[in-house]
């Protein structure tokens, strides 16, 4: 999971320089044996730009996007503000990660809208 931390850390970065203030960005490690783990392969990258695809972000809205490394795996949520315009979506991002977790035979991925946050809950693969 370390390395899949090294990249969001870089793309987020990547992300900022183009929004700005549009977006903010926390990374949480509340468990650092966890970082040894694994997750699936750029699933923190498509969680991510499915919060930005899908919600409003601006200077009077910005998106946030908060990952947290927990025990057993990793929280990633965003401030729930859709766009009012359908977006178009092939679906792939979390049916991917869906598939990824249901091929391992691993807790599945876990995703709820809770006091105005959209979460996605990646579990730990064994």
């Amino acid at each position: 999971m370390a390395q899949e931390i090294s990249f969001i850390k870089q793309y987020m970065d990547l992300l900022k320089s183009r929004f700005d203030e549009e977006i903010s960005f926390d990374l949480i490690i509340n468990h650092e044996e966890s970082l040894e783990k694994r997750i699936p392969y750029l699933s923190l990258q498509l969680v991510a730009e499915n919060a930005i695809k899908h919600n409003i972000a601006t200077i009077d809205n910005p998106l946030a996007i908060i990952i947290t490394v927990e025990k057993n795996g990793v929280i990633v949520k965003n401030t729930w503000q859709p766009k009012t315009e359908e977006v178009q979506s092939e679906k792939f991002g979390l049916d991917y990660l869906n598939q990824i977790y249901g091929y391992f035979k691993n807790n599945n991925l876990d995703i709820s809208l809770k006091d105005g946050y959209f979460i996605c809950f990646l579990p730990v693969m064994y």
